[in-house]
């Protein structure tokens, strides 16, 4: 359980890191443009635009990869919780269903 949610943070970490990183690369990009041409036109957009879409795939990519496997250690979690509250009731119920017997 702790390895998942060790995972799901590190992927979600992962997943702002790259969407800061898009755009500061844009950013840096409009600084160098505005800074060889004068004029106070505005190239962030087109810059942000021309990045590519490698960056927004693995954004996307590690944002539901967090996402995985936070709810993948949560759901173990509450099934652990669920079957300690429930005690022996839960395997007494298995098995009368797999004897037949109500």
């Amino acid at each position: 359980m702790r390895e998942n949610t060790i995972l799901g943070c590190f992927f979600l970490s992962l997943a702002a890191f790259l969407y800061v990183s898009k755009h500061f690369t844009a950013a840096f990009i409009t600084i160098h443009m505005l800074n060889s041409e004068p004029g106070p036109i505005s190239y962030y957009e087109y810059t942000y635009a021309n990045i590519g879409n490698g960056f927004s795939f693995w954004i996307f990519l590690s944002f539901l990869m967090g996402i995985f496997f936070l709810v993948r250690s949560k759901k173990e979690f509450f099934q652990q919780k669920l079957f300690r509250r429930n005690g022996n009731k839960a395997m007494d119920h298995k098995e009368q269903s797999i004897d037949g017997s109500q």
